[in-house]
């Protein structure tokens, strides 16, 4: 007997898998979604328009999220809005050549056999399509799948019993088609494309954020291979310039992007005993390229003449697209900031020249004295980029000093809002876009 997981968003359930967990689903939840609590929907589970009665005895396991959560970890992996729209544009183009070529095939066929085709209720001619191509837009379809959802409408089963889509049965509008198509293989919920990942941006997109997202797998537990319910995201590698950048920016990541968290992973200078700088790093990064590493991998410099010097040294490497380098962002509170130099001391613009990561932790922790900042102290000349190479002073008090507040902000939340995170956010959100708009992960890559 097969047994199916679901996944229900917004309480309603958008699809199923036989035995097991899709592969494209399984990669948007992480264990820390893992929920015993049964979800409101869960004992409404239906089997061919069947409640599962062995429900009422079987333990919940589901991993839960929210729409916009999932959102954001597509976004991640490069399945964005725009994608699902250009991906309904080119499903229509394909759809409609692949029909133009049917309708070639069948014009000299016999009468009967060209007769036998049409009389399909759901055969349409190349003509028919286009005409339904011209009002079934992308929009269009997501103002019904919004109805589908919020109104949990049913899938029309062609050969079923389906009282409650009754009224619908004798509709011929484009919803009729989608409840039809809902958990066809080719096009799923209508969409021209089976590409999973991008309907459900797609979906996701029409709903409110805080839309609760649930893929319950009870009824798989117990009896089949865990691997087969399991959820496992795609891990992109963080290279950084030593362990103060590491923990600083894992640190906050899992506070203020928890649900991202899982899909990074850092590498530890300390279990491998290895030294941190930027020459360090550089070399790093051409051993990566030298061995043909494939997975996703970001190497982050710091905003510094050291780290534009690097830079200039991998101009002439040929680093694959699977590794992104990249430097700290540009900061708006390093265009004045006070330094120390031969020459005595000045306010100038350390962008390029004296940004480390410290640098991005907010004024509140680069204070020594209320409204006096940490200087940064210039050192030797870099000729490569033809800058001075500047560091702040009393760098690593500051690190104490921010890991402690880190800390204490996981003790008290409350904590948060006096802090100033827009510098760490700025870091944050340049990581996480390294890779928009390249060829989204697929599960057979990982």
């Amino acid at each position: 007997m097969a047994e199916y997981s679901r996944l229900y968003i917004g309480g309603h359930n958008i699809a199923e898998f036989r035995d097991c967990v899709d592969e494209d689903i399984a990669i948007l939840f992480t264990e820390e979604d893992i929920t015993h609590e049964p979800h409101p929907n869960w004992k409404d589970q239906w089997i061919y328009d069947e409640r599962d009665e062995r429900l009422d005895s079987l333990p919940c396991f589901q991993y839960e999220s929210t729409s916009g959560q999932l959102i954001d970890r597509l976004e991640l992996l490069g399945y964005s809005i725009n994608g699902a729209k250009q991906l309904w544009d080119g499903g229509v183009q394909k759809h409609l050549g692949e029909e133009k070529e049917l309708d070639r095939e069948l014009a000299p066929s016999t009468q009967d056999a060209e007769v036998s085709v049409r009389e399909n209720p759901l055969y349409r001619t190349y003509s028919q399509w286009s005409d339904f191509y011209k009002e079934f837009t992308f929009d269009v379809w997501s103002g019904l799948m919004k109805e589908i959802i919020e109104h949990k409408l049913e899938p029309i089963y062609p050969f079923g019993s389906d009282q409650r889509n009754k009224a619908l049965k004798s509709d011929t509008s484009h919803i009729r088609y989608i409840l039809t198509n809902f958990h066809d293989f080719y096009f799923p919920y209508g969409f021209p494309t089976h590409n999973m990942d991008f309907i459900l941006r797609a979906m996701l997109e029409l709903l409110d954020r805080d839309t609760p997202v649930v893929l319950d797998c009870s009824i798989l537990v117990g009896w089949v291979a865990p691997a087969l319910y399991a959820c496992a995201p795609p891990k992109t590698v963080i290279l950084t310039e030593g362990t103060s950048d590491r923990t600083i920016i894992e640190g906050t990541l899992r506070l203020l992007y928890p649900h991202l968290h899982p899909y990074f992973s850092f590498v530890d200078f300390e279990v491998a005993n290895m030294p941190g700088s930027a020459g360090h790093l550089l070399n790093m990064i051409k051993a990566f390229v030298a061995t043909g590493v494939s997975r996703r991998t970001i190497a982050i410099f710091d905003n510094d003449a050291a780290g534009h010097d690097c830079l200039r040294q991998l101009a002439t490497v040929p680093v694959p697209e699977e590794i992104k380098v990249i430097t700290l962002p540009y900061l708006e509170l390093a265009e004045r900031y006070p330094t120390i130099g031969p020459q005595g001391s000045f306010e100038v613009d350390i962008n390029g020249a004296a940004c480390s990561l410290e640098l991005y932790l907010g004024r509140d922790m680069l204070q020594e004295a209320p409204g006096t900042l940490t200087p940064v102290k210039y050192g030797g000349f870099m000729p490569g980029v033809q800058r001075w190479q500047g560091e702040i002073v009393n760098k690593q008090v500051i690190h104490k000093r921010y890991m402690k507040f880190l800390s204490d902000v996981a003790d008290n939340p409350d904590l948060m809002k006096t802090h100033d995170w827009s510098g760490m956010r700025h870091v944050l959100q340049t990581i996480i876009d390294s890779f928009k708009g390249q060829t989204p992960i697929r599960v057979n890559e990982l």
